[in-house]
């Protein structure tokens, strides 16, 4: 019985430090892809300068 609560608690404590660590990674994502654009907004212009 015990067993089963625990599984049920690490479970869940899985899905959220997953939720966590998605969220920090979709963050990461998104800023660097901002961060991608510039850079190639930059490297693009001074291409076609």
């Amino acid at each position: 019985m015990d067993d089963k609560r625990l599984l049920c608690n690490s479970l869940m404590a899985r899905k959220i430090i997953f939720l966590v660590d998605f969220i920090y990674f979709a963050n990461l994502v998104h800023f660097k892809c901002l961060l991608g654009i510039e850079h190639v907004l930059e490297v693009g212009t001074t291409f076609t300068s």
